[in-house]
């Protein structure tokens, strides 16, 4: 789900923390590429997921 494309650790935390929560959307570019996302998925999210993305 979204957990693990906007926190590429989002299982390792999840499962320390029931608790936590992945990052909400909308994030930025820059924040997608932190997350280890390359630019034409990037790119995918922006055209069909606009708010996803902070632009």
């Amino acid at each position: 789900g979204r957990g693990g494309i906007f926190d590429y650790d989002f299982a390792t935390k999840a499962l320390a923390d029931p608790n936590y929560l992945a990052p909400t959307p909308p994030l930025t570019r820059e924040q997608l590429r932190e997350q280890y996302l390359g630019e034409a998925f990037i790119n995918y999210l922006a055209n069909r997921f606009s708010s996803m993305i902070a632009d």
